[in-house]
């Protein structure tokens, strides 16, 4: 593989296609560090700051481009970036400010490799090749910053050694030599160090490709599983409903016909075959739209909670009444990122739920409450039902998995599965807090 070439043509994507997003990445990671040089800068606007990263960062996409992959250059154009910060001299830069700046401007480079090529090999030379040139840049870079600081420090220690001549200080002369030593001895004990994180950071590096090469591998497995069950979904839904159709079809017939002019048992035989069917096909549905969760996407648009709220209690009038539940909710529900349809279902389903396994002895009383915490919405909804043993509280959001038969409480155990896989496409987590006679409290988050 021509490792000129890749970086070459990795170079021409992000300058053509991630210019800014690539400054942006560089600058947050820059902001979340401690070092020297961005403290005099906290003066000038991030637009300002982002324009500059901009600039320079073409300046070296261009030299990746061109096939121009020399340390020295390398060195040299982020060296420039750094000296033209506002306020920022050769000075005021320490050889620990320089790791974390080239750390920084490294990890934004390897970050977007994933939007270049999800093939492995190319992955892994690319980080490595990546790695290597940043290496010696820095070694390049640190070798001119200590010999400008050097030299700076000879320069202004003789300068206060002549003073100090033309005014009879000569006995300060040994004095100022020796700080000079032990500043040169500083700076080498730094640049020793820094090689030394260097060669410890190559390790830890080698460390994180290995486990992005078995993470890539096991995304590779989940899609292939994912496709594997979308087929197996399309067939169920095709050649599974229409077997199943005429079976409910005849059952139907003889229910019709026969009920009633045969024995007790044959009548109760025909329910049962009804009413099999009639889950049955259910099931092929709900397995269906199970597996059609991954390819919705996340929409653009916000929904209302609230009106999701009110239209799941309007679907529910029934069943409320039954139970005669009480359902209350906090005040100013909020607009969340999420499609109004699956939010309907969400809430839907776990009012449903909370209605369902009420306790038989008491009116049901459901509260849906929500909370902001950091950048993320709480929901919880709670509810003074028949509660869950801790033993169930990872099965009851698995697939076809049930704490009751189906003799006890109606269900095929897909409700509370789809509401967590709904909640975890939006980047959001969904579990439940419970007590054997003392009801649940589920709750689920959403980025704001």
């Amino acid at each position: 593989m021509d490792k000129v070439k890749l970086l070459s043509e990795y170079g021409s994507f992000l300058k053509n296609n991630f210019l800014e997003q690539l400054a942006k990445e560089n600058h947050n990671l820059l902001c979340e560090t401690d070092i020297h040089p961005l403290k005099l800068c906290e003066d000038f606007s991030v637009e300002d700051l982002l324009e500059m990263s901009v600039t320079n960062l073409t300046k070296l996409l261009e030299a990746f481009e061109e096939g121009k992959i020399t340390k020295e250059i390398i060195a040299e154009i982020l060296k420039l970036e750094l000296e033209a910060l506002p306020g920022v001299k050769p000075e005021h830069i320490e050889p620990n400010d320089l790791l974390t700046i080239y750390t920084a401007q490294k990890q934004a480079l390897i970050a977007f490799i994933p939007e270049f090529t999800k093939d492995i090999q190319v992955v892994i030379e690319l980080s490595k090749e990546l790695e290597k040139t940043f290496l010696f840049a820095l070694d390049n870079t640190l070798q001119a910053y200590i010999k400008q600081r050097i030299q700076g420090a000879v320069y202004l220690t003789e300068s206060k050694i002549r003073e100090e001549k033309a005014q009879g200080y000569i006995d300060g002369l040994n004095e100022k030599y020796n700080i000079l030593d032990t500043l040169k001895e500083e700076l080498r004990v730094s640049y020793e160090e820094i090689r030394n994180k260097n060669a410890n950071l190559s390790s830890l590096q080698q460390v994180i490709l290995t486990k992005q090469e078995t993470l890539v591998e096991k995304e590779i497995q989940l899609t292939r599983s994912n496709d594997a069950l979308a087929y197996y979904a399309n067939v169920a839904s095709h050649d599974l409903k229409e077997p199943l159709r005429m079976v409910k079809q005849y059952v139907l017939l003889l229910a019709k016909r026969y009920k009633g002019q045969l024995d007790s048992d044959a009548d109760e035989f025909i329910d049962f075959a009804v009413d099999g069917a009639n889950r049955m096909e259910h099931l092929i549905k709900s397995l269906l739209d199970y597996a059609k969760l991954e390819k919705l996407g996340i929409p653009e648009e916000y929904s209302s909670t609230e009106l999701a709220v009110e239209n799941a209690k309007m679907n529910l009038t029934v069943a409320v009444q039954e139970s005669r539940a009480e359902i209350t909710n906090d005040d100013d529900l909020p607009l969340v990122k999420m499609n109004s349809v699956q939010l309907l279902r969400i809430f839907q389903n776990l009012l449903s739920n909370a209605l369902k396994y009420c306790s038989p002895d008491i009116p049901a009383k459901i509260h849906i409450g929500v909370e902001k915490k950091d950048h993320t919405w709480i929901f919880s909804i709670k509810d003074n039902g028949i509660g869950i043993k801790s033993e169930g509280f990872e099965k009851i959001f698995q697939p076809f998995q049930r704490l009751h038969s189906t003799g006890e409480y109606e269900g095929i155990g897909l409700g509370l599965s789809f509401c967590k896989k709904i909640i975890e496409q939006y980047g959001g987590d969904m579990w439940v807090e419970s007590e054997p006679g003392k009801g649940s409290t589920f709750f689920f988050t959403i980025r704001e």
